[in-house]
């Protein structure tokens, strides 16, 4: 652990399915609050079934401190033979009032770590909006390269996002 970080205890683990309100909640948060970031809208997810949360949760990472959740992140290997050497991370989230604890950090290193156990996978992809510096510089740090800009990928309150595609090779 870094310095300043002993003072609570940071988990990282899937999330149980009998807790899946939870995990349903800290996603419409995200939804809700940094809709720009994001290629779904809280419309669209704010109806969904028990039975399809409790199967996205299954494919969350989630960042507990004393047994909350405060981030989280999705992790999404395709079944298609062609390409299910990739894994796509997505979703990453924490909330504000645990931002710059390094918390983003852990969870990526976290999937990183697990996806380097398993064999098949070779490449992690994952895209950002242009807009979120600090997001691009992490994965940066943690080995990411930049292979490409989607113009205009998404619109939000009358404007135009870029996304950015970035990829670590495992």
């Amino acid at each position: 652990q870094s310095s300043g970080m002993s003072d609570y205890e940071l988990i990282i683990d899937r999330l149980s399915d009998s807790r899946w309100k939870e995990g349903r909640n800290l996603r419409l948060e995200a939804l809700q609050k940094e809709p720009q970031a994001f290629s779904s809208t809280f419309e669209e997810e704010a109806h969904l079934s028990e039975e399809e949360w409790i199967t996205r949760n299954r494919n969350a990472l989630y960042a507990f401190i004393d047994d909350e959740l405060v981030g989280m992140m999705v992790i999404f290997i395709s079944e298609n033979p062609m390409t299910q050497h990739i894994a796509n991370i997505f979703g990453v989230y924490v909330q504000e009032s645990h931002r710059g604890m390094g918390i983003g950090r852990q969870l990526i290193e976290q999937s990183i770590l697990i996806l380097r156990e398993n064999n098949q996978i070779s490449k992690l992809k994952l895209s950002v909006s242009t807009e979120q510096v600090a997001a691009m510089r992490l994965y940066e740090k943690l080995g990411f390269e930049r292979v490409g800009i989607q113009k205009n990928e998404f619109y939000f309150n009358e404007r135009f996002y870029d996304d950015l595609l970035m990829e670590l090779h495992l």
